[in-house]
């Protein structure tokens, strides 16, 4: 198999945290307009964007599967942070809403979703868009 490039959608586990969630690198090319987009169907850790950004909305469309945090922080392998993580969002249980949350993040977006049952799936749509000058442009 080709090894993936930046254009190309790709979700890949990279590693595991001590409490056996899963890490996950997701890379969405860039679309001619408008938020990149990103449905999650698995408890895990996700980065989603590795330099700053602002992530549009969180769609939590399933009631009660642990706990969503977004973060402004880009894990390691195995689910930590070299740095202390900044809380962009958290909810613990998860309930059904459309958040609009309009946040910067300087260093990379992550989404944990991660704890509740086994049994009980999660379901986020996550939508952000990123820059390499930053979230707010040049300095």
């Amino acid at each position: 198999m080709a090894t993936p490039s930046a254009q190309d959608f790709y979700t890949t586990q990279v590693g595991t945290r001590p409490d056996g969630h899963p890490v996950f690198l997701v890379n969405v090319p860039e679309p001619p307009f408008g938020y990149r987009g990103y449905m999650i169907e698995k408890k895990g850790v996700y980065l989603l964007a590795s330099q700053p950004g602002v992530i549009g909305f969180l769609a939590v469309s399933h009631v009660g599967s642990g706990t969503v945090r977004v973060l402004d922080a880009i894990p390691t392998k195995d689910g930590r942070y070299l740095a202390r993580p900044k809380e962009i969002f958290k909810q613990n249980p998860q309930t059904m809403c459309l958040w609009a949350l309009e946040a910067g993040f300087e260093n990379g977006l992550t989404v944990e979703a991660v704890g509740g049952s086994p049994a009980t799936p999660v379901f986020l749509s996550v939508s952000w868009n990123q820059t390499k000058e930053g979230a707010y442009g040049a300095a």
